[in-house]
Protein backbone atom coordinates (compact mmCIF):
# COMPACT_ATOMS: atom_id res chain seq x y z
CA UNK A 1 0.00 0.00 0.00
CA UNK A 2 1.18 3.41 -0.67
CA UNK A 3 0.42 6.63 1.47
CA UNK A 4 1.07 9.88 0.13
CA UNK A 5 0.87 12.72 3.08
CA UNK A 6 0.20 16.21 1.92
CA UNK A 7 2.72 19.46 3.01
CA UNK A 8 0.08 21.25 4.57
CA UNK A 9 1.49 21.17 8.38
CA UNK A 10 5.29 21.16 7.31
CA UNK A 11 4.20 24.27 5.51
CA UNK A 12 2.58 26.03 8.41
CA UNK A 13 5.06 24.45 11.27
CA UNK A 14 8.58 24.39 12.12
CA UNK A 15 8.51 22.94 15.45
CA UNK A 16 4.93 21.60 16.31
CA UNK A 17 2.38 19.00 17.52
CA UNK A 18 0.80 18.24 14.59
CA UNK A 19 3.59 18.10 12.55
CA UNK A 20 5.44 16.44 14.72
CA UNK A 21 3.11 13.47 15.17
CA UNK A 22 2.87 13.45 10.90
CA UNK A 23 6.24 12.79 10.49
CA UNK A 24 6.72 10.28 13.29
CA UNK A 25 3.77 8.14 12.15
CA UNK A 26 5.22 8.45 8.66
CA UNK A 27 8.54 7.02 9.68
CA UNK A 28 7.21 4.28 11.75
CA UNK A 29 5.31 3.04 8.68
CA UNK A 30 8.20 3.07 6.61
CA UNK A 31 10.20 1.11 9.57
CA UNK A 32 8.07 -1.72 9.59
CA UNK A 33 8.43 -4.59 8.12
CA UNK A 34 4.63 -4.56 6.41
CA UNK A 35 4.57 -3.83 2.73
CA UNK A 36 3.90 -0.24 3.03
CA UNK A 37 5.28 3.04 2.40
CA UNK A 38 4.31 6.53 3.50
CA UNK A 39 5.92 9.24 1.45
CA UNK A 40 5.50 13.49 2.66
CA UNK A 41 5.31 15.88 0.03
CA UNK A 42 7.34 18.66 1.57
CA UNK A 43 9.16 21.10 -1.24
CA UNK A 44 10.58 23.39 0.32
CA UNK A 45 9.19 23.90 3.62
CA UNK A 46 11.29 24.34 6.82
CA UNK A 47 9.66 21.97 9.07
CA UNK A 48 12.16 20.45 11.74
CA UNK A 49 11.12 16.72 11.45
CA UNK A 50 11.42 16.09 7.91
CA UNK A 51 13.68 16.28 5.49
CA UNK A 52 12.80 18.92 2.52
CA UNK A 53 12.92 17.85 -1.25
CA UNK A 54 14.36 20.39 -3.30
CA UNK A 55 16.13 22.42 -0.64
CA UNK A 56 16.59 25.03 -3.31
CA UNK A 57 12.82 25.92 -2.67
CA UNK A 58 13.97 27.00 0.55
CA UNK A 59 14.20 30.19 -1.12
CA UNK A 60 10.69 31.10 -1.01
CA UNK A 61 10.25 30.46 2.49
CA UNK A 62 10.57 34.53 2.82
CA UNK A 63 7.91 36.78 3.10
CA UNK A 64 6.16 37.07 -0.25
CA UNK A 65 7.24 34.44 -1.25
CA UNK A 66 5.64 31.71 0.49
CA UNK A 67 2.22 31.52 -1.26
CA UNK A 68 3.99 30.49 -4.55
CA UNK A 69 5.87 27.95 -2.83
CA UNK A 70 2.05 26.58 -1.04
CA UNK A 71 1.12 26.88 -4.67
CA UNK A 72 4.20 24.63 -5.92
CA UNK A 73 3.37 22.17 -3.42
CA UNK A 74 -0.58 21.52 -4.30
CA UNK A 75 0.52 21.14 -8.20
CA UNK A 76 3.05 18.32 -6.98
CA UNK A 77 0.19 16.15 -4.80
CA UNK A 78 -2.28 16.82 -8.21
CA UNK A 79 0.32 15.60 -10.18
CA UNK A 80 1.01 12.46 -7.61
CA UNK A 81 -2.49 11.57 -6.08
CA UNK A 82 -3.82 9.27 -8.58
CA UNK A 83 -0.11 7.16 -8.03
CA UNK A 84 -1.20 6.46 -4.43
CA UNK A 85 -3.94 3.75 -2.88
CA UNK A 86 -4.58 6.66 -0.02
CA UNK A 87 -3.96 10.15 0.71
CA UNK A 88 -3.54 11.48 3.87
CA UNK A 89 -4.08 15.29 4.42
CA UNK A 90 -2.00 16.89 7.15
CA UNK A 91 -4.15 20.15 8.05
CA UNK A 92 -7.31 21.23 7.18
CA UNK A 93 -7.32 22.88 3.37
CA UNK A 94 -9.51 21.55 1.46
CA UNK A 95 -8.21 22.28 -1.70
CA UNK A 96 -7.71 18.50 -2.91
CA UNK A 97 -11.42 18.10 -2.70
CA UNK A 98 -11.53 19.78 -6.00
CA UNK A 99 -9.05 17.50 -7.85
CA UNK A 100 -11.61 14.68 -8.58
CA UNK A 101 -9.31 11.89 -7.67
CA UNK A 102 -10.35 8.37 -7.24
CA UNK A 103 -8.09 8.00 -4.00
CA UNK A 104 -9.43 7.97 -0.38
CA UNK A 105 -8.41 9.96 2.03
CA UNK A 106 -7.95 9.71 5.46
CA UNK A 107 -8.16 12.66 7.88
CA UNK A 108 -7.08 12.91 11.72
CA UNK A 109 -8.54 15.42 13.31
CA UNK A 110 -6.99 16.68 16.68
CA UNK A 111 -9.01 18.55 18.43
CA UNK A 112 -12.46 20.34 17.58
CA UNK A 113 -10.72 23.84 19.77
CA UNK A 114 -12.02 25.76 16.64
CA UNK A 115 -15.40 25.02 16.80
CA UNK A 116 -15.52 25.19 20.36
CA UNK A 117 -13.75 29.05 21.36
CA UNK A 118 -13.48 30.40 17.87
CA UNK A 119 -16.58 30.06 15.94
CA UNK A 120 -16.17 33.77 14.92
CA UNK A 121 -12.92 34.16 14.02
CA UNK A 122 -11.92 31.04 12.46
CA UNK A 123 -15.13 30.27 10.03
CA UNK A 124 -12.71 29.48 7.40
CA UNK A 125 -10.81 26.59 8.75
CA UNK A 126 -14.17 25.61 10.41
CA UNK A 127 -16.00 25.47 7.20
CA UNK A 128 -13.27 23.30 5.42
CA UNK A 129 -12.34 20.69 8.27
CA UNK A 130 -16.26 20.04 7.75
CA UNK A 131 -15.52 19.55 4.17
CA UNK A 132 -12.92 17.17 4.80
CA UNK A 133 -14.84 15.52 7.84
CA UNK A 134 -17.99 14.92 5.72
CA UNK A 135 -16.28 13.61 2.91
CA UNK A 136 -13.01 10.94 4.49
CA UNK A 137 -13.57 7.37 3.40
CA UNK A 138 -11.86 6.64 7.45
CA UNK A 139 -11.39 9.72 10.16
CA UNK A 140 -8.49 9.34 12.57
CA UNK A 141 -9.38 11.37 16.35
CA UNK A 142 -6.43 11.40 18.69
CA UNK A 143 -8.48 10.57 21.68
CA UNK A 144 -12.44 9.39 22.49
CA UNK A 145 -13.32 12.83 23.33
CA UNK A 146 -12.29 14.21 20.25
CA UNK A 147 -14.46 11.43 18.85
CA UNK A 148 -17.62 12.57 21.22
CA UNK A 149 -17.34 15.93 19.89
CA UNK A 150 -16.92 14.90 16.22
CA UNK A 151 -20.01 13.50 16.72
CA UNK A 152 -21.89 15.60 18.33
CA UNK A 153 -21.26 18.36 15.75
CA UNK A 154 -21.50 16.27 12.90
CA UNK A 155 -23.97 14.01 11.74
CA UNK A 156 -21.59 10.86 10.66
CA UNK A 157 -21.45 7.29 10.92
CA UNK A 158 -19.29 6.91 14.54
CA UNK A 159 -18.06 3.82 12.69
CA UNK A 160 -15.65 6.15 10.48
CA UNK A 161 -14.29 7.66 13.42
CA UNK A 162 -10.79 5.69 14.55
CA UNK A 163 -9.28 6.22 17.81
CA UNK A 164 -5.66 6.25 17.76
CA UNK A 165 -3.52 7.93 20.54
CA UNK A 166 -0.20 9.79 20.35
CA UNK A 167 2.93 8.11 21.43
CA UNK A 168 5.05 9.29 24.26
CA UNK A 169 7.86 11.16 23.53
CA UNK A 170 10.66 8.92 22.59
CA UNK A 171 13.43 11.04 22.29
CA UNK A 172 12.85 11.99 26.09
CA UNK A 173 13.98 8.71 26.90
CA UNK A 174 17.48 8.87 25.76
CA UNK A 175 18.74 12.17 28.27
CA UNK A 176 20.42 11.88 31.01
CA UNK A 177 18.32 13.68 33.37
CA UNK A 178 18.65 11.94 36.86
CA UNK A 179 16.22 8.94 37.23
CA UNK A 180 16.24 9.42 40.71
CA UNK A 181 15.10 12.45 40.66
CA UNK A 182 12.10 12.41 43.30
CA UNK A 183 11.38 16.93 43.16
CA UNK A 184 12.67 17.25 46.91
CA UNK A 185 11.86 20.86 47.20
CA UNK A 186 14.76 23.41 47.74
CA UNK A 187 15.16 27.22 47.42
CA UNK A 188 14.53 28.76 43.95
CA UNK A 189 12.38 25.49 42.88
CA UNK A 190 9.43 26.47 40.61
CA UNK A 191 6.30 24.77 39.43
CA UNK A 192 6.24 24.17 35.05
CA UNK A 193 3.39 25.49 32.36
CA UNK A 194 3.65 24.39 29.14
CA UNK A 195 2.68 25.56 25.36
CA UNK A 196 0.23 28.30 23.86
CA UNK A 197 -1.54 30.65 26.33
CA UNK A 198 -4.47 31.09 24.25
CA UNK A 199 -8.13 31.57 25.97
CA UNK A 200 -8.89 28.21 26.27
CA UNK A 201 -5.51 27.61 28.23
CA UNK A 202 -7.16 28.93 30.70
CA UNK A 203 -3.23 31.44 31.97
CA UNK A 204 -5.26 34.13 33.35
CA UNK A 205 -7.16 32.35 35.77
CA UNK A 206 -3.69 29.81 36.14
CA UNK A 207 -1.80 33.08 37.37
CA UNK A 208 -4.35 34.36 39.37
CA UNK A 209 -5.08 30.72 40.99
CA UNK A 210 -1.62 30.43 42.07
CA UNK A 211 -0.37 33.95 43.05
CA UNK A 212 -1.00 33.43 46.69
CA UNK A 213 1.07 29.73 46.69
CA UNK A 214 4.26 31.56 44.57
CA UNK A 215 4.53 34.40 46.81
CA UNK A 216 4.00 31.87 50.65
CA UNK A 217 6.08 29.06 49.57
CA UNK A 218 9.03 30.83 47.29
CA UNK A 219 8.28 29.51 44.67
CA UNK A 220 8.57 30.75 40.82
CA UNK A 221 6.80 29.32 37.95
CA UNK A 222 9.02 28.81 34.70
CA UNK A 223 6.38 29.84 31.59
CA UNK A 224 7.91 27.50 28.13
CA UNK A 225 6.09 28.54 25.03
CA UNK A 226 7.39 32.63 24.08
CA UNK A 227 7.43 35.82 25.47
CA UNK A 228 4.76 37.64 27.82
CA UNK A 229 2.16 39.33 25.74
CA UNK A 230 1.47 43.11 27.49
CA UNK A 231 -1.36 41.83 29.54
CA UNK A 232 -0.02 38.89 31.34
CA UNK A 233 2.96 41.11 32.32
CA UNK A 234 0.39 43.64 33.70
CA UNK A 235 -1.48 41.33 35.31
CA UNK A 236 1.99 39.75 36.78
CA UNK A 237 3.16 42.96 38.08
CA UNK A 238 -0.19 43.78 39.91
CA UNK A 239 0.01 40.68 41.48
CA UNK A 240 3.65 41.33 42.65
CA UNK A 241 5.06 37.83 40.40
CA UNK A 242 7.60 39.76 38.46
CA UNK A 243 10.14 38.09 39.68
CA UNK A 244 8.33 34.90 39.94
CA UNK A 245 7.20 34.24 36.98
CA UNK A 246 9.47 33.50 34.25
CA UNK A 247 8.95 33.22 30.59
CA UNK A 248 11.17 31.25 27.73
CA UNK A 249 10.85 30.79 23.90
CA UNK A 250 11.41 27.83 21.90
CA UNK A 251 13.67 25.02 23.98
CA UNK A 252 15.75 22.00 23.05
CA UNK A 253 14.44 18.49 23.58
CA UNK A 254 16.81 18.26 26.14
CA UNK A 255 16.03 21.53 28.22
CA UNK A 256 12.19 20.79 28.02
CA UNK A 257 13.00 17.53 29.31
CA UNK A 258 14.89 19.04 32.17
CA UNK A 259 12.73 22.03 33.07
CA UNK A 260 10.29 18.90 33.39
CA UNK A 261 12.44 16.59 35.81
CA UNK A 262 13.26 19.43 38.09
CA UNK A 263 10.09 20.92 38.60
CA UNK A 264 8.09 20.64 41.73
CA UNK A 265 5.16 20.06 38.97
CA UNK A 266 3.76 20.53 35.89
CA UNK A 267 0.16 22.09 35.73
CA UNK A 268 -2.30 22.13 32.49
CA UNK A 269 -5.13 24.12 33.68
CA UNK A 270 -6.91 24.26 30.24
CA UNK A 271 -10.52 24.49 29.55
CA UNK A 272 -10.61 21.57 26.66
CA UNK A 273 -7.67 19.94 24.77
CA UNK A 274 -7.56 17.22 21.73
CA UNK A 275 -4.94 15.18 23.43
CA UNK A 276 -2.39 16.78 26.03
CA UNK A 277 1.47 15.58 24.93
CA UNK A 278 3.02 17.53 28.09
CA UNK A 279 0.86 15.04 29.87
CA UNK A 280 3.14 12.70 28.46
CA UNK A 281 6.13 14.76 28.97
CA UNK A 282 5.91 15.10 32.44
CA UNK A 283 5.14 11.44 33.04
CA UNK A 284 8.36 10.33 31.69
CA UNK A 285 10.60 13.29 33.07
CA UNK A 286 9.62 11.89 36.33
CA UNK A 287 6.88 14.94 36.53
CA UNK A 288 4.09 15.10 39.01
CA UNK A 289 0.98 16.53 37.15
CA UNK A 290 -1.80 18.89 38.20
CA UNK A 291 -4.26 19.39 36.02
CA UNK A 292 -7.84 20.79 35.70
CA UNK A 293 -10.38 17.94 36.35
CA UNK A 294 -11.79 17.35 32.55
CA UNK A 295 -12.90 14.74 30.44
CA UNK A 296 -9.81 14.62 27.93
CA UNK A 297 -7.62 14.61 31.11
CA UNK A 298 -9.29 11.81 32.72
CA UNK A 299 -8.85 9.96 29.64
CA UNK A 300 -5.23 10.32 28.95
CA UNK A 301 -3.79 10.59 32.50
CA UNK A 302 -6.46 7.87 34.69
CA UNK A 303 -5.06 7.61 38.23
CA UNK A 304 -1.84 9.91 37.77
CA UNK A 305 -2.75 12.81 38.90
CA UNK A 306 -3.92 15.15 40.80
CA UNK A 307 -6.91 17.24 39.54
CA UNK A 308 -8.64 20.44 40.66
CA UNK A 309 -11.62 21.16 40.10
CA UNK A 310 -12.29 23.83 36.57
CA UNK A 311 -11.55 27.36 37.20
CA UNK A 312 -11.80 27.07 40.88
CA UNK A 313 -8.98 28.78 42.38
CA UNK A 314 -9.13 27.16 46.08
CA UNK A 315 -9.17 24.03 44.46
CA UNK A 316 -5.91 24.66 42.50
CA UNK A 317 -4.38 26.20 45.33
CA UNK A 318 -5.17 23.32 47.54
CA UNK A 319 -3.97 20.92 44.71
CA UNK A 320 -0.04 23.42 44.36
CA UNK A 321 0.13 22.58 48.08
CA UNK A 322 -1.15 18.75 48.32
CA UNK A 323 2.10 18.62 45.93
CA UNK A 324 4.08 20.48 48.00
CA UNK A 325 3.85 19.23 51.79
CA UNK A 326 2.88 15.59 50.56
CA UNK A 327 6.03 13.79 49.46
CA UNK A 328 4.46 10.59 49.51
CA UNK A 329 1.69 11.60 46.87
CA UNK A 330 4.73 12.95 44.36
CA UNK A 331 6.48 10.04 44.60
CA UNK A 332 3.28 7.83 43.71
CA UNK A 333 2.34 10.30 41.08
CA UNK A 334 5.45 9.85 39.58
CA UNK A 335 5.26 6.10 39.83
CA UNK A 336 1.83 6.05 38.11
CA UNK A 337 2.71 8.19 35.81
CA UNK A 338 5.69 5.72 34.53
CA UNK A 339 3.29 3.19 34.28
CA UNK A 340 0.42 5.29 32.81
CA UNK A 341 2.80 6.19 30.18
CA UNK A 342 3.65 2.90 28.90
CA UNK A 343 0.02 2.77 26.95
CA UNK A 344 0.76 5.20 24.17
CA UNK A 345 3.19 4.20 21.95
CA UNK A 346 4.05 5.13 18.71
CA UNK A 347 4.70 1.91 17.07
CA UNK A 348 0.71 0.88 18.05
CA UNK A 349 -0.23 4.67 16.59
CA UNK A 350 1.48 3.33 13.59
CA UNK A 351 -0.10 0.03 13.07
CA UNK A 352 -3.44 1.17 13.83
CA UNK A 353 -2.48 4.07 11.21
CA UNK A 354 -2.37 1.22 8.73
CA UNK A 355 -5.36 -0.89 9.86
CA UNK A 356 -7.18 2.62 9.18
CA UNK A 357 -5.99 2.82 5.79
CA UNK A 358 -7.13 -0.41 4.66
CA UNK A 359 -10.83 -0.05 6.46
CA UNK A 360 -10.07 3.36 4.00
CA UNK A 361 -9.77 1.07 0.86
CA UNK A 362 -13.05 -0.65 1.25
CA UNK A 363 -14.94 2.91 2.02
CA UNK A 364 -14.08 4.94 -1.04
CA UNK A 365 -16.40 8.21 -1.03
CA UNK A 366 -17.00 10.45 -3.71
CA UNK A 367 -15.55 13.82 -3.09
CA UNK A 368 -18.57 15.79 -4.79
CA UNK A 369 -21.45 14.47 -2.90
CA UNK A 370 -20.68 16.79 0.35
CA UNK A 371 -18.54 20.18 -1.03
Amino acid sequence: MKVLVDFQIFFLQRYGGISRYHATINDYINASKKESKSSIINLGCNNAYTSSQFELLKIFNRKGCRRLLYAINKYVVALKINKFDIFHPTYYDSYFLKLNSSTPYVITIHDMIPEIFFKESMKTLIDNKRKIILNASAIIAISETTKSEILNLYNIDPDTIHVIYHGYPEAFTMHNVSENNNNLITDGSYILFIGQRETYKNFIFFINAASNFLKKNNIQLKVIGGPASSQELKLIESLNLTNRVIFKNHVSDFELYSFYANALCFVFPSLSEGFGMPLLEAFIANCPVVCSDIPIFREICGPAAEYFKLDNKENLEKSLENILNNKLLRKDLIKRGKEQVKKFQWSDAATKTLNVYQSALKNNKTYENNI
